[in-house]
């Protein structure tokens, strides 16, 4: 059990993001560094070819690339270059077949979410850019907009309350 914790807790680190992070600005703009690019990468693929109680050996490194990535990478764009890329969606697929990979890797920027979308201001922002990132993604712009709305109610007591949003992304995207 203290296993799973604390490979809950690697998660947590390494997809966890500020709520200036994720509410820094009303647009999506896609752009990450080739640098970041390649830590999100390693992280991704990391995470799905390492057996999950085997994770805790690759702790230190996996927080460090997180948070290197997390200086720089907001919450859609973060998101917007693993869906981008036909390896790491399918590598998300991957991760999603262990919830104990995937249930911690989508829940880790839960707090940072909330604190950015509590006022209704924040919120229509938060839910405009996500709209523009399902635009940029080729998939249904008012459906990802339903599955963050929804997902964000439950957020307050569940940390994986945005699985819906995930799943759909990882449906379309890993085909």
């Amino acid at each position: 059990m203290l296993l799973i914790k604390h490979t809950f807790l690697i998660f947590a680190l390494i997809t966890s993001l500020s709520s200036a992070e994720i509410s820094a600005s009303c647009s999506f703009d896609p752009a990450v560094s080739d640098t970041a690019g390649a830590k999100i990468a390693e992280i991704v693929t990391t995470v799905a070819k390492t057996r999950a109680l085997y994770l805790a050996v690759k702790k230190n490194h996996l927080e460090k690339l997180g948070d290197d990535v997390h200086k720089e990478v907001a919450f859609f764009p973060f998101w917007a270059y693993i869906f981008s890329r036909p390896e790491l969606a399918s590598a998300m697929r991957k991760i999603q077949n262990s919830s104990m990979k995937y249930n911690p890797f989508i829940g880790g920027g839960r707090e940072a979410l909330l604190g950015a979308t509590k006022t209704e201001g924040d919120l229509e922002c938060f839910l405009k850019t996500g709209e523009e990132f399902a635009t940029y993604l080729k998939v249904n712009p008012s459906q990802v907009k339903a599955l963050l709305q929804e997902g964000l109610k439950k957020l307050n007591e569940d940390q994986t309350g945005l699985k819906p949003f995930f799943d759909f992304l990882i449906t379309e995207k890993s085909k």
